[in-house]
């Protein structure tokens, strides 16, 4: 089992609510106490002359990350939200796509110092273009048509240079995709090649030529590695290492994300963080590739199987980083890999939330 990246307070939201912090509180409150910081006081009132005034209040951010498929879980964090009146809820919907709005059901409100919500949509946000969130307060679903909006937010389209080769096109990746995107789908497609031999081919030599086309996938290579005349690739992939390989690639694109925005802004630590965890990758690409060489020239199944098994465990912790202090999760700035620079390029796509 893969030990989860830890997902309690993400960078982002520490580097955007700080920043958002003083705003929210001349703005926002508990909406319990007084109606001057949103919300109702407790006895439904704005605590002046009775009359009910209730006003929405709270600033945070929201992102798309992955969750049933790539970029199609929606993050919600929200600095000291107001309480909505009793017997109403919040209810958010993504919007800006070709398709129809996407609802996100209800948004409770479990903590009046920080709202944290996340609502699955079941496809990539990001690529059908959905920019923009939008919360009611309301008695039911149909709060968008019946309720008063309380928050609102937009991705940036100035930003969209930042993560668009990383996640959504990049021209020199084989189909066109995202350069992280690709690199994650390449090292999945190589590890199940990689355990697909461990669990079903018993024949060395096949063992042995499947080495091989291991080997010289992640490296670029087209070399006999098994001396049986021939070179060997898992078709259609592009190399993870190299000159012409996937990291560079990415490491690339992550340099023209940071120079697309100005100093201080939130996505040069986003994309340093996301270049340390790409660096990371490289090493455990590079000893799969030496262990899957191996298993070109071993002799018994046994011994060959061994040695795909570390190649295996090795493509694995590229894709989601290695636990190297045991303590069963994975830090994303320390241990994190592919799956961790991802997590963070895709929080580059931010929506600064606000009350309408």
């Amino acid at each position: 089992m893969r030990p989860l990246i830890l997902a309690l307070i993400l960078p982002l939201a520490t580097l955007a609510l700080g920043a958002c912090g003083e705003q929210a509180n001349k703005g926002g409150g508990d909406g319990a106490t007084d109606g001057a910081d949103g919300g109702d006081d407790a006895d439904g009132t704005d605590g002046t002359d009775g009359e009910e005034t209730w006003r929405p209040a709270g600033t945070g951010i929201g992102f798309l990350i992955d969750g049933a498929e790539a970029n199609s879980l929606f993050h919600l964090e929200i600095n000291n939200p107001a309480q909505p009146r009793t017997g109403q809820a919040y209810y958010g919907w993504l919007s800006g796509g070709a398709g129809a709005p996407v609802a996100l059901g209800e948004i409770p409100v479990n903590d009046a110092t920080l709202l944290v919500f996340e609502g699955e949509i079941g496809f990539n946000g990001l690529l059908e273009g959905y920019d923009t969130f939008t919360a009611y307060m309301g008695a039911g679903p149909d709060a968008d048509t019946t309720g008063e909006l309380a928050w609102t937010g937009q991705i940036d389209p100035t930003l969209r240079d930042a993560y668009e080769q990383l996640l959504i096109a990049d021209a020199a990746t084989p189909e066109g995709a995202g350069s992280l995107r690709t690199v994650k789908d390449t090292t999945e497609a190589i590890l199940a090649y990689t355990d697909e031999t461990i669990a079903s081919v018993s024949d060395v030599a096949q063992i042995n030529a499947r080495g091989e086309a291991i080997a010289n996938t992640i490296r670029g290579l087209e070399e006999d590695l098994d001396d049986d005349g021939t070179s060997g690739q898992i078709e259609g992939y592009m190399p993870i290492i190299g000159d012409d390989g996937l990291i560079l690639l990415i490491l690339e694109d992550l340099d023209t994300a940071s120079a697309s925005v100005g100093p201080g802004h939130p996505v040069k630590d986003l994309a340093n963080w996301a270049y340390d965890c790409t660096q990371r990758i490289e090493g455990f690409a590079t000893y799969a590739a030496n262990r899957a060489g191996i298993a070109t020239v071993c002799a018994a199944e046994s011994s060959c199987d061994e040695v795909l098994f570390e190649a295996s465990e090795n493509l694995e912790w590229a894709l989601s980083g290695n636990d190297v202090n045991g303590d069963s999760s994975i830090d994303p700035i320390e241990e994190g890999t592919i799956d961790c620079a991802v997590y963070y390029v895709s929080q580059m796509a931010y929506m600064e939330i606000a009350t309408p």
